[in-house]
């Protein structure tokens, strides 16, 4: 039996209890249901019944669709990761980088705003095929879980709320010293153990305090989190599937008259990453009078990734010489999935490369109350800075005979030539590719916000909410490439330290024979500073500016949002109605090489506004039955990189990208109706529909070219962003939530939470929608009975698009595939004493069966497959 069936299995027979246990509790009379007035619709983590039943009557409540993730403790977010814990979220989907949570999907889309206090996170992504230093991204991977007693994902936005979520948007809240009616200490100390990396042990450390002075006027609030792990990951990768671009592959075994899909890239990729996190914010309030009280907060946070690469590949787009020729084809459809390649060259490569990121939000206001009028006044700084180092060397042996076959699953089997010794440094006897590159961005927003309320008594009008907004965002790219007059090494004369064999666990669980054990360069061996012998070639590095850019942009928001509450045709209802007006000015520098070396300056500039009104009512059918209704109209800019018309290239990735200074950006019409029954107890059953109409998609395509100025690299996959024609999205969102206390003896102790999001999307140019998978189901099952708690949850998410590939000769948008993925994390808990509880987790538990597999078409015309570790936490935590 599969692990979504034995998993969903295990839940629904205990779930298949609760109907005739529910009834015998509603003969005696339905549970009371006390009134709550904050907009939530919670997943409670705490384990405590109190806070169960009190997230669910927060939802009851509340004017807007939200789901909110919540700790009443330090670390008791039940996975260490923000990303991975919004995860469990009806209608959340993430992207993990080397298996940590690193973006999110909201209802399939990635257009999604990341607040953290109300201000804008400039959220920066590491990843394995390239990184996202923009700034504008929902990269979540510097953010430790337990610097946040609340996570927050909107869905129906209101007038008040900034703009820029198109499928919603997450707000992370730090605590807040008010909030604690005592002195409060709460600490966490964890070892960790990854299965797959070369140093498996690591370790998690968190601090948290709050007290009150002067009579608790004023609060103060510090959090300190800091973690070291590494992180082991293998993944084929980089795969594109076109017609051959030399003679010898340019084939038609089918006779269809069309040029077949050949594989032009094959490429393994083995990862051995050092990841460090700190963290730490704090948090003031001042009570100055009654009526005014002040408040400043900040919170920093940097990550360490740095990565060790060993790679082997092979790829088909050589030219001249070194041209390959593809015999013996095998086909599915019209891709050539099993062949015969001669004069086939092998490398084999070795990069290591540092990725710094760190990001500061900060800001303070105050709050004042006058009568009926209430304001609020904030300012507010985000910065995101991001730097990038990379040296690397590859090494290429002579023409060779290799036969491939991709009908074998995860990764393809690849036969040499007897004889041939991939360990050997005689088998590569020439350097084909070797480079330094350097990146340094800086990103800033500057802010400043005024909200006001005012109570009225005007009939159904209850109050008027109104504000503006104004943010200068600016974000300085500066690349760097090897030093002028760099010269290659010669690979003759290197010493035999530069050269060691792979050290990876190759692919476990996985079915395919793609080599893991070869030759590696060691860019390093020298050294790493100029003096090396092999980076002396090349360091230090000097400007790049057809690489680079400089973004300025101006946004001005205005809004009014009037607040409803009354009775219709016999029903009680609340609600908000409101607009929002944008304006945003925009421009970009860059430099164009138009040949000959003659670089010119390059100004483009866009301007534009929006409209943006918004509606969420509430009605209470009958005592424990709620129906919602929302309408809206939303936008999202595209990414700040992919809005720069310059050139990327990457030389040990094999890849290029560019931007678009003409991208229009993207929005929606959308509409939600929620139906939510309240079990009495403290329990919920709804369903939410919801539909998106949206126009001018951003989306990447890939071709491969040689790019010129850049042709000793050969060719290369380029991608570049482009609008796309209108789509539409609609789908439901199921959800479950109870404690199951009515039970008898041990089985009180039981507890679940299940959703399941079901999405269709239709688009005007019969393309996918990118990140979107059209169904997920989350099952989580706890228990909880007096000292002891534990808890299992499950995720899976059927196939997604993640990109296309163009064909050269027609234009033709191909979409590349993510296969359907799972994970099954495990948690448990014991309190030792009323200050320290014992905690163990595992993430990613079956690891072997949760690699993934990304394809282009047909599921044997494999691009990419991804395995990364599992990992074991253990530790102490406790509140005093």
């Amino acid at each position: 039996m599969s692990v979504k069936a034995t998993m969903l299995s295990s839940i629904a027979c205990i779930v298949l209890a609760v109907p005739a246990a529910a009834q015998a509790q509603q003969a005696d009379g339905p549970a009371s249901v006390p009134a709550a007035d904050q907009a939530t619709d919670s997943i409670v983590v705490t384990g405590v019944r109190a806070s169960i039943q009190s997230a669910v009557n927060a939802k009851r409540n509340a004017d807007q669709v939200a789901d909110i993730v919540a700790a009443e403790d330090l670390g008791k977010l039940p996975d260490a990761n923000v990303a991975e814990n919004l995860q469990r979220v009806p209608g959340v989907q993430i992207e993990r980088n080397f298996g940590e949570g690193a973006q999110v999907t909201v209802r399939g889309l990635s257009n999604v705003r990341v607040e953290l206090n109300g201000r804008s996170n400039l959220g920066i992504s590491v990843g394995a095929t390239g990184s996202d230093p923009s700034g504008r991204s929902t990269g979540l991977e510097q953010q430790s879980s337990t610097l946040f007693s609340r996570l927050s994902v909107y869905k129906s936005p209101t007038a008040d709320q900034i703009e820029g979520g198109l499928g919603g948007f997450i707000s992370m809240t730090t605590p807040r010293p008010f909030d604690f009616k005592k002195p409060t200490v709460s600490y966490l100390a964890e070892y960790t153990n990854t299965n797959l990396a070369r140093n498996r042990n690591g370790y998690n450390l968190a601090l948290f305090g709050t007290t009150r002075l002067f009579d608790d006027r004023l609060g103060v609030a510090v959090n300190v989190a800091y973690s070291d792990r590494e992180i082991g990951s293998s993944q084929f990768i980089r795969g594109v599937w076109n017609p051959g671009t030399t003679a010898g592959m340019k084939t038609d075994f089918n006779g269809d008259g069309q040029l077949d899909y050949t594989p032009q890239i094959a490429r393994s990729e083995f990862y051995n990453i050092k990841r460090k996190r700190f963290g730490a914010g704090g948090t003031l309030q001042f009570q100055a009078t009654d009526n005014l009280m002040f408040y400043a907060d900040a919170l920093y946070t940097h990550l360490e990734t740095q990565r060790h690469i060993e790679y082997l590949a092979i790829q088909t787009t050589d030219t001249g010489t070194t041209a390959s020729t593809l015999t013996n084809g095998v086909m599915e459809g019209n891709y050539v999935v099993a062949g015969t390649l001669t004069n086939q060259r092998v490398r084999v490569g070795g990069v290591e490369r540092n990725e710094p990121t760190s990001s500061l939000v900060a800001g303070g206001g105050a709050v004042w109350k006058v009568g009926r009028l209430n304001l609020k006044a904030d300012f507010g700084k985000s910065v995101g800075d991001y730097t990038y180092r990379q040296d690397f060397l590859e090494l290429a042996s002579r023409g060779l005979t290799i036969n491939y076959d991709y009908r074998t699953g995860n990764v393809p089997n690849i036969t040499l030539p007897a004889g041939f010794d991939l360990t050997s440094r005689a088998s590569f006897p020439t350097r084909s590719n070797s480079a330094a590159n350097d990146t340094v961005v800086h990103t800033l927003e500057t802010a400043y916000r005024l909200d006001g309320s005012y109570d009225l008594d005007w009939g159904m009008f209850k109050s008027l909410q109104f504000g503006g907004r104004y943010a200068d965002l600016t974000s300085d790219y500066r690349d760097y490439q090897a030093k002028l007059g760099a010269t290659n090494p010669n690979i003759a004369t290197l010493p035999d330290a530069y050269f060691v064999l792979s050290n990876n666990p190759g692919y476990p669980g996985a079915s395919g024979n793609f080599p893991s054990l070869f030759l590696v360069p060691d860019v390093y061996a020298g050294g790493t500073g100029e003096d090396s012998l092999l980076l002396g070639n090349y360091r230090p590095t000097r400007p790049r500016p057809t690489t680079s850019y400089y973004i300025g942009e101006k946004t001005k928001a205005i809004y009014g949002r009037a607040n409803l509450d009354g009775e219709l045709f016999g029903m009680g209802f609340r609600g908000n109605i409101g607009l929002r007006a944008v304006w945003t000015d925009f421009a970009v520098d860059t430099t164009a090489d138009v040949g000959g070396g003659v670089m010119v300056p390059r100004h483009d500039t866009s301007h534009y506004s929006n409209l943006l009104p918004s509606a969420n009512i509430k009605f209470s059918l009958a005592r424990d039955l709620v129906l919602r209704l929302a309408a809206s109209k939303v936008m999202s800019r595209a990414k700040l990189q992919d809005l720069a018309p310059r050139l990327a290239v990457n030389g040990p990735l094999g890849t290029a990208s560019g931007g678009n200074s003409d991208l229009h950006p993207t929005r929606a019409d959308q509409l939600d109706a929620a139906l939510e029954y309240y079990i009495p107890g403290g329990g919920i059953a709804s369903a939410t529909a919801f539909y998106k109409n949206i126009t001018d998609q951003v989306a990447r395509t890939t071709i491969v070219e040689v790019i010129p100025g850049f042709e000793s690299y050969g060719p290369l996959q380029r991608s570049l962003p482009i609008n796309l024609g209108v789509a539409k999205v609609k789908g439901i969102e199921l959800n479950y939530q109870q404690a199951f206390t009515f039970l008898p003896g041990l089985l009180s102790g039981f507890g679940t939470q299940i959703n399941a999001t079901f999405i269709d999307t239709s688009s005007s140019d019969n393309q996918p929608v990118l990140g979107l998978s059209k169904t997920t189901y989350n099952g989580i099952l706890y228990y909880e009975r007096g000292a002891f708690t534990a808890r299992v949850a499950y995720n899976w998410r059927s196939k997604s698009a993640l990109g296309f590939t163009t064909t050269p000769a027609t234009g033709q948008l191909r979409p590349n595939w993510y296969s359907s993925d799972d994970q099954v994390d495990l948690s448990l808990g014991l309190k030792l004493t009323k200050y320290a509880t014992l905690s163990a987790g595992v993430t990613n538990l079956l690891y072997k069966k949760s690699g993934r597999t990304n394809y282009n078409q047909v599921i044997d015309a494999v691009n990419g497959y991804e395995i990364s570790d599992r990992q074991f936490r253990i530790g102490i935590r406790g509140r005093f």
